[in-house]
């Protein structure tokens, strides 16, 4: 308590402004646990439902991942199931459980980068700078409850599909950069490199493109700079070996255990394809850290909605102007010392290697749009870049202050304007209470949602998740079996024998005549109608083709 009020008396203002980031840090890390574990039913989308539904089958199955159960998408992806598991045994709610168990991994990549910060003997304020961007939702184009797949969803939030691997990404970064006892050095390694490992039996190879190739290009560039050869046995190149080496063996143990992956998925970008990723790429940093509206929204600068932009823009331009300066800095470093900070050039070719995989590869493993979930590995290494380009900064002039001052601002503007869009979205449109009360009402096993396009795919998706003593399946278009991200009970319909229930579009009858008539309508509900039937007239085999057979 005396250090804090000398602090306090020594500098009122800097103490006032830690004090500041400090709770920015705590309110916005505690709203996203909330957020996670009240409000993920209401919040949940279709890629997000998917996480949650491998928890329920982890623990129905009583299997860390049952393979023969479950329809894979593009990798495996139960990294979470390690910490889920513990917690729905305790809760018996996979929103608890998922939610308590993101929070954890939340606060230890907060750890890691605090050491991080640490290592680069930033100051107390300019690492919390660097968490508060970390935690930030920036949701300035608000929340998609469709499928949501920006910054928050898959680092911090809902389904936070990245944050184990975030969590991997960060490790790496310290293992590079750590500058303290040996012993903790290589405690940190091999923690690293075990991680590297489970994640490698999660994700594939996949994991190459976010770790691999950053550390080739790496181990090549020192090379050069240093012109000597023998960094391809230094300590930091055998770590780097042992790494990409680590992938490969968690992928090798997945295809023992049984796992699918779709690593061949990813191509490389034709001619026409290349100037289209790389306008992607460009924008793609100012859309993610919500400095740029999304497609097709449109709001006026001037209205409440619209000056969201203005705070996203200001942290954009910041991490855009602290990764010119690094580059510019060690390129004169290189050519007139050759040499270069060597912490430095790894984050810097973090950044920029992640944002040349995804100019010159397609990795579009589901749709035919990029996403900029692809870049948030490089985003992650440009919020250390900030906090070292504040330390650069001579204390003495203004510049420095008001920048410091303009990004908390723009941080805690950015949280709240997230936090409101979060709050005033959810899936009610939806209906789904409504539709499994009437469920409910039957003594069904089976339920179809059975419509001409691909509108019904949203509430069966949720629904799946909140009940699992059914077995729901869904079907697009009228003959397209929605298997992609789904269990594969029932996949063939004939082995279940009982009632079943059929929800079809209002006004819409997908199925023919004949077995239309053996349904009886029990009521309509918004754009539903809610059919019963004491059998099972449907044969998913015959009367479907399979979304991953498209």
């Amino acid at each position: 308590m005396k250090s804090l009020i000398e602090k306090y008396k020594e500098n009122k203002l800097e103490f006032l402004f830690l004090i500041a980031l400090v709770g920015c840090l705590l309110c916005q890390l505690f709203i996203t646990l909330y957020f996670n574990v009240f409000e993920a039913k209401e919040h949940m989308g279709i890629d997000v439902s998917w996480e949650y539904l491998k928890a329920n089958i982890a623990f129905k199955e009583r299997a860390f991942y049952p393979s023969d159960v479950i329809n894979t998408t593009t990798q495996p992806m139960f990294e979470r199931h390690i910490l889920i598991l513990p917690f729905y045994l305790i809760f018996k709610n996979v929103f608890v459980a998922y939610g308590l168990s993101s929070f954890f991994i939340t606060v230890a990549c907060l750890v890691v980068l605090y050491k991080i910060g640490t290592s680069l003997k930033l100051t107390f304020g300019q690492k919390l700078i660097i968490l508060n961007l970390f935690i930030c939702p920036f949701m300035a184009n608000g929340f998609n409850i469709d499928n949501d797949l920006g910054y928050f969803v898959c680092v911090n939030g809902f389904g936070a599909m990245q944050n184990v691997s975030t969590l991997t990404i960060l490790m790496v970064i310290l293992s590079v950069v750590f500058d303290g006892n040996s012993k903790h050095k290589k405690i940190i390694e091999i923690a690293t490199l075990a991680l590297i490992v489970f994640i490698g039996v999660s994700k594939g190879t996949s994991l190459l493109v976010w770790i691999g190739v950053p550390m080739a290009i790496y181990i090549v560039t020192q090379v050069f700079i240093k012109n000597d050869i023998k960094f391809l046995i230094s300590k930091t190149s055998i770590f780097m070996y042992a790494s990409v080496v680590g992938v490969l063996l968690g992928r090798i143990i997945g295809g023992i255990l049984g796992y699918q992956y779709l690593d061949s998925s990813v191509t490389w970008a034709n001619a026409s394809e290349i100037m289209k990723n790389l306008g992607n790429v460009l924008v793609g940093v100012p859309l993610l850290l919500g400095g740029i509206p999304g497609e097709g929204v449109e709001r006026s600068p001037m209205s409440f909605i619209g000056l969201v932009y203005c705070f996203g823009l200001i942290m954009s331009i910041v991490l855009v102007v602290a990764i010119l300066y690094f580059t510019v800095q060690t390129i004169k470093a290189i050519i007139k010392e050759k040499s270069a900070d060597d912490r430095v050039l790894f984050l810097l070719v973090v950044f920029f290697a992640n944002i040349a995989v995804y100019a010159f590869l397609v990795p579009y493993h589901v749709g035919a749009t990029f996403e900029i979930r692809y870049l948030i590995p490089a985003i992650h290494s440009g919020f250390v870049l900030i906090g070292l380009f504040i330390k650069e900064i001579d204390d003495s002039l203004i510049i420095k202050k008001f920048g410091c001052v303009m990004l908390l601002i723009s941080v805690i503007a950015m949280d709240l304007y997230s936090d409101y869009f979060l709050a005033i979205t959810d899936n009610s449109q939806w209906q789904t209470d409504q539709l499994l009360a009437a469920i409910d009402d039957t003594d069904a096993g089976l339920v179809y949602f059975w419509d001409e396009e691909k509108y019904l795919v949203r509430p069966e998706r949720v629904i799946r998740v909140i009940d699992s003593s059914r077995v729901y399946k869904s079907i697009s278009y009228g003959n397209v079996l929605e298997n992609f991200g789904d269990y594969k009970y029932y996949d063939d319909s004939k082995q279940y024998v009982g009632a079943t229930v059929l929800v079809t579009v209002a006004g819409q009858e997908p199925l023919e005549k004949a077995i239309m008539e053996q349904y009886e309508l029990l009521e309509n509900i918004g754009d539903y109608s809610v059919y019963y039937c004491s059998e099972n007239p449907i044969d998913l085999e015959s009367m479907t083709i399979k979304n991953k057979e498209l």
